[in-house]
């Protein structure tokens, strides 16, 4: 599950925001929301450029898998984000813009993986 136990994040250079619709888990209901991307979190806020209180944050080395949602039921530019255990649904303004956070997202997970599996080697001259 996204965290709910949130203090304010440091947003300094986020690779990716804008309005997304979040469905929510409970009621599954959409919700206008500002989300931004920055490290390997994404952040879910109410307003627009208001970094002070995250409704929901999610650790996308948790949440490590984006796809476009298929089936019945699926909107133009639908995508689900899920971890092992929970599957959340977004809603982007069009397919281009579902596409660019996909890959965004995936960017975000995969960079965390690599840097914390990769050893540096240095070289003596």
């Amino acid at each position: 599950m996204a965290s709910t136990n949130i203090q304010k994040p440091k947003i300094t250079k986020p690779k990716k925001e804008g309005y997304l619709e979040k469905q929510s888990s409970f009621w599954k209901t959409y919700r206008k929301r500002w989300m931004v991307l920055q490290g390997h979190m994404l952040y879910s806020f109410k307003e627009e450029k208001e970094y002070d209180n995250p409704t929901e944050i999610f650790d996308l080395r948790i949440y490590n898998k984006a796809k476009k949602s298929t089936g019945d039921g699926s909107k133009t530019g639908q995508f689900e984000l899920s971890s092992p255990n929970d599957s959340r649904i977004f809603l982007a303004s069009s397919e281009n813009e579902m596409k660019d956070w996909i890959k965004h997202i995936k960017l975000a997970a995969n960079s965390k993986k690599k840097s914390s599996s990769t050893s540096v080697s240095s070289k003596r001259s």
